[in-house]
């Protein structure tokens, strides 16, 4: 041991068990005497965080291979890794650690954990397990989970064996890449230390037998299963070892235990690790390895169809489809989904609070469907976890599904397992390198050109702009060509922006690299469009229809004007329609006609730069005919009326006399068609206002109905509408308040507030004002209206200010906003003259007067207390007129007039003061004169 690690310790405490009298075995420990020794180690030196080290036990364990103690194995104490999954661990020993005779070993003094947190497991390599002496078995390797280092406490002991090691391994797969690499990220590190907990329930470290300790209320450990696998291993520990494919039981459970593609294990741990990854891999070879005097029993009577060890619940909870997901061979980056049932068997409902996909190959498997979190799944229900594969890299990949819920039987994992299959063949190209879409609808070819002189399998093919078509198939012939057609609905539509929207077309296949894009340009458009279909329904042969405006326009940009609006008719039956674009770049109006030359349907397409619009039509045989345009759906306020245009055209060749109708009370005719018939000539359009009144709240509907007095042909079209709620009334809807003096109440101001029931309203504060600044008295709103509200201004700064409030009606939850507006200032005096000097004059006599302008220069009213002398002779300078009041409003100003009537000789002197709220109060005005 290093003087520095020897001095972290006695820095840290010095553990009473150190002696040789508390030699013990290494067990999962109990926390609580974990935390009486970190009260006692903080009383003596201070206080022991988290991440502290823990300074190492007394500990004493033993190691058996099956019934046989194991002798001169070594020994290894790791720390798990913490930047990955199947990250390299920390070994904690100092020394060369070795069993005995007996397979028991000591521990003392000889490693110091990272923290009280960190988890740990034991390790067991090599050694003699009953052979001859001088034998070993370097296949050999056996371990122990036995959870966070603070809980080794000096009553606990451990039992290395099989047992141990498939329920250490079972749980740690997924985090271990070898037995001296087990570790986890810090996103899955909850999951790591959890398996850990699952490992405790499996097996009972502190005697080597099943289950462990802890098991949960409601659950069983399959001791069956988890013996059967302890025994298949015990047949390569209880040997002198092997390789896979020599014949000795090693070599039979290392060729067992070999993914098809994958590499072959070279220890006991290594094979576990291998059939927890695959557990559906070789279960009958594994079977076959158990024999009837096999060290741990009960054992299963036949091969299990899965080597998967999973705590079930005892009665209800939740069954799934099966133990383990294992996807067919793939080739890299050609996506495969598999899926997981789950069944709830009652009797509660199950949430499930975490589903996560974790193991060193995890990035190759996506989560793609999961069960409902809590309160989750209802008893008799399923639900389906759903698991996409695309392997990155050849070989076996592995990764492992957690689920963890609300129900007895949690956590459970399950083994994800497929293989990569490498690329073949040379580099495959799309061409042109790039497409550009500047008509909507119309597809454009990219060529797919196989360079490779061995054909190539095609797997997904997807765009993020538009669709595609794949005219390729599954499979692309060498030297061969095939094409892929893509096509945009619509150009890329957007209200702020112009320039270019770029997206990707993505070929996946097997030559070399395995992934093609290709750049897919749609320019941006700032337009309004709706490719609605246009229907003009019957039509007699050789008449042309109303012009029928499709509901498309381009609107001006925030940058510039949106591409023009263009486009042409193609189909079978082009040449029965006609289009006319009318406009500028900045609106632009698409005006379609028909004329059938033929009976029955007539079908066209409207293709323009935006998007295509399909059109249709009926040719029908000379007659009395007309047509009503539709009417989209209005919306007005109860019990205010709303103009709805409708155009009605005459597409026969006679005259018609059209009777029209509603039959709604909401959808009211003009009075001339309410009364009178609509006299329509051959060709004629006729285009009125119908008025939408809603005399109730919600949707509204009727039925236009016109029918020809002559011929009885009749048409309807339906009326929609929605009476929406009255929105509270206010009187007035604002009000400004006049400058006030910063802290000063001004006076309220009211205003009445309705509403259509009479009910009750509530106000709020709507913006980021001062509210405080605007006080409110809502009066009686509360509980009825009409009612009053008032409101004051008192200013908390100077300048501008205002307030909304928000009053909703609480019956219809219509609102309405109101404000108000006032300016906080102050007043300021500004004077004429500063001081005032009379001429000199005899006792007794009256001067000419003397005017000071006082102005209030302030934007708040300047209030005025009065006008007070002082001075050695305030009583020569009386005041002869004033004008200014109590208050002077800002911008005005008011006259002082003083003369000066001497009472004795000499120089005589006065200051008069003005006392106002403003900031220079007083303001003084000097008086001189002589008297002789």
């Amino acid at each position: 041991m290093s003087e520095a690690v020897a001095g972290r310790r006695q820095d840290t405490c010095i553990w009473a068990d150190r002696d040789s009298r508390f030699g013990f075995v290494v067990g999962v420990a109990g926390v609580g005497f974990l935390s009486l020794l970190l009260a006692g180690c903080s009383q003596r030196s201070g206080v022991v965080s988290e991440t502290a080290p823990v300074a190492s036990l007394h500990l004493h364990g033993t190691a058996f291979g099956g019934d046989q103690p194991v002798s001169g194995a070594t020994i290894q104490l790791y720390a798990v890794g913490t930047t990955g999954d199947g990250s390299a661990s920390t070994p904690l020993l100092t020394q060369v650690v070795t069993s005995d005779a007996n397979g028991e070993f000591t521990l003392t003094g000889d490693y110091q954990c990272p923290s009280a947190s960190t988890q740990v497991y034991l390790t067991a390599t090599g050694g003699n397990p009953g052979l001859p002496t001088g034998m070993t078995n370097p296949q050999l390797a056996l371990m122990a989970a036995l959870g966070n280092c603070g809980s080794l406490g000096s009553t606990t002991t451990i039992f290395v064996n099989e047992l141990t090691t498939v329920a250490a391994v079972w749980p740690l797969a997924p985090f271990m890449s070898s037995y001296s690499a087990i570790g986890s990220g810090s996103s899955d590190a909850t999951a790591l230390a959890s398996a850990f907990a699952t490992a405790a329930i499996f097996a009972n470290t502190t005697n080597g037998t099943v289950p462990g300790l802890n098991v949960p209320t409601g659950t069983t450990v399959p001791v069956a299963q988890i013996n059967t696998l302890a025994d298949a291993l015990a047949s390569c520990t209880n040997s002198s070892g092997g390789v896979a494919g020599d014949g000795s039981a090693c070599g039979i459970l290392f060729a067992a235990a070999t993914p098809q593609g994958g590499t072959a294990p070279v220890n006991v741990i290594g094979a576990g690790m291998s059939l927890a990854n695959n557990p559906t891999l070789n279960s009958a070879s594994i079977f076959g390895l158990v024999g009837g005097k096999s060290p741990f029993q009960p054992t299963l009577t036949s091969a299990p169809a899965s080597l998967a060890v999973q705590v079930a619940a005892t009665s209800g909870g939740l069954s799934y489809s099966a133990s383990a997901l294992v996807f067919s061979a793939a080739y890299l980056n050609f996506p495969a989904t598999q899926t997981l049932t789950v069944i709830n068997n009652g009797p509660l409902a199950v949430g499930f609070t975490n589903v996560q996909i974790v193991g060193a190959n995890a990035s190759d498997f996506s989560l793609q469907a999961s069960c409902p979190a809590p309160p989750g799944l209802p008893v008799g229900q399923t639900c389906v976890i759903g698991i996409g594969f695309a392997p990155s890299a050849g070989g076996v990949r592995n990764a492992t599904l957690l689920v963890e819920t609300n129900g007895v039987n949690s956590p459970q994992s399950f083994a994800l397992s497929g293989t990569g299959l490498p690329h073949v063949g040379s580099s495959v190209t799309l061409s042109p390198s790039s497409l550009t879409f500047t008509l909507a609808g119309v597809p454009q070819a990219v060529t797919v050109t196989n360079n490779s002189a061995k054909p190539i399998a095609l797997g997904s093919i997807s765009t993020t702009l538009g669709s595609e078509t794949n005219n390729c198939g599954a499979m692309l012939a060498a030297q061969s060509i095939c094409t892929i057609e893509v096509e945009t609905l619509s150009l890329g539509i957007s209200f702020d922006n112009v320039g270019t929207n770029t997206g990707t077309l993505t070929v996946t296949d097997t030559g070399n690299p395995g992934v093609e894009t290709l750049p897919v340009n749609v320019p941006y458009a700032s337009v309004n469009f709706t490719p609605l279909p246009i229907n003009f329904g019957d039509m007699p042969l050789g008449v042309t229809s109303m012009a029928n405006a499709s509901n498309v326009a381009s609107g001006s940009s925030y940058y510039g004007p949106a591409p023009p609006f263009s486009g042409s008719i193609t189909g079978p039956n082009a040449s029965d329609f006609g289009v006319g674009f009318f406009g500028n770049n900045y609106e632009t109006t698409a005006y379609v006609s028909f004329t059938p030359t033929g009976l029955g349907a007539r079908t066209a397409t409207l293709v323009t730069n935006y998007g295509n619009i399909p059109l249709s039509g009926n040719g029908v045989t000379d007659s009395a005919s007309f047509s009503i345009a539709p009417v989209p759906p209005v919306s007005s306020q109860v019990g205010v009326s709303l103009p709805v245009p409708v155009t009605i055209q005459n597409t026969g060749s006679t005259v018609l006399y059209l009777r029209l109708a509603t039959g709604s009370g909401d959808f009211v005719l003009p009075g001339t068609l309410a009364s009178s018939p609509l006299v329509l000539v051959p060709a004629q359009s006729q285009s009125f206002n119908i008025s939408f009144n809603p005399v109730g709240l919600g949707l509204r509907s009727a039925t236009l109905t016109a029918t020809d007095t002559g011929s009885g042909v009749s048409h309807s079209i339906p009326l929609t509408g929605t009476g929406d709620a009255i929105d509270p009334s206010i009187t007035p809807i604002t009000f400004t308040f006049s400058s006030t003096e910063v802290g000063v109440l001004s006076a309220a101001q009211t205003m009445t507030v309705s509403t259509p029931s009479g009910g009750p309203v509530s106000i709020q504060f709507s913006n980021d004002g001062y509210n405080n600044d605007f006080p409110l008295n809502p009066g009686t709103c509360a509980t009825q209206t009409p009612c009053q509200i008032s409101v004051s201004f008192k200013p908390s700064k100077t300048g501008s200010d205002y307030a909304d409030y928000l009053v909703t009606d609480l019956v219809t939850a219509q609102t309405t906003l109101f404000t108000v507006y006032g300016s906080g200032g102050v007043g300021s005096v500004s004077l004429s003259s500063s001081s005032l000097t009379f001429a000199a004059r005899d006792i007794g006599t009256t001067s000419i007067s003397q005017t000071v302008t006082l102005t209030n220069t302030g934007d708040a009213t300047l209030t005025i207390s009065g006008e007070t002398f002082s001075g050695a002779n305030v009583g020569d300078f009386p005041i002869e007129g004033n004008t200014c009041g109590s208050s002077l409003a800002g911008g005005a100003n008011c006259t002082l007039t003083i003369s000066f009537d001497p009472t004795a000789s000499g120089t005589r002197s006065a200051i008069l003061q003005i006392m106002t709220n403003a900031a220079s109060s007083p303001d003084n005005i000097q008086l001189m004169g002589t008297a002789n």
